[in-house]
């Protein structure tokens, strides 16, 4: 419930820069495999707000906060309902952009990240791949060498290589 009371908080931009990090651990708590699909939407629909928000305040995610969130966050990709997969995508591509770079660049949770989200790049469903590999161009963004290795080395695997193609195409 109280989450649902958050969320046009955030839409209307009515709560305070400084209490945005605050929100962070317990919005993450609620993407949670025990939580149902409606409060797992709408957490991502918050932290991407919040997100949002960091990133247009010029409030870079530190990296003890990237380390903290992260997982939560791309287990997402894992969901049954492909409008999470889809929520958690547009989450992530503002997780990226807010978060600093010495947060992403060489570390584990960059590589992780990159990694599932190659996996998902390939996902039956088209607009869940397209929207992983969107993610994906905000990461090369970021760390273009580290995308490129692993993108170069998941490339046999792909049955559909179109947006693997589109994704090398972008990193040269």
């Amino acid at each position: 419930m109280a989450i649902a009371a958050l969320f046009p908080l955030l839409r209307w931009r009515g709560l305070p820069q400084d209490t945005m990090m605050d929100l962070l651990p317990s919005l993450a708590t609620n993407l949670g495999d025990g939580v149902d699909t409606s409060s797992r939407h709408l957490a991502l629909a918050c932290l991407q707000m919040v997100f949002a928000q960091q990133r247009d305040a010029s409030d870079a995610l530190d990296r003890d906060t990237v380390h903290k969130i992260y997982h939560e966050l791309v287990q997402c990709l894992e969901d049954d309902d492909h409008y999470i997969r889809l929520s958690t995508c547009k989450a992530l591509v503002t997780f990226l952009q807010c978060a600093s770079p010495e947060s992403l660049v060489g570390t584990t949770a960059l590589e992780y990240m990159v990694e599932q989200l190659l996996i998902h790049m390939d996902d039956p469903d088209k607009n869940v791949g397209k929207a992983c590999y969107e993610v994906l161009a905000v990461a090369a963004e970021r760390s273009r060498s580290q995308v490129h290795k692993k993108v170069a080395a998941a490339y046999p695997s792909f049955q559909n290589r179109t947006l693997c193609d589109q994704l090398l195409g972008i990193l040269k």
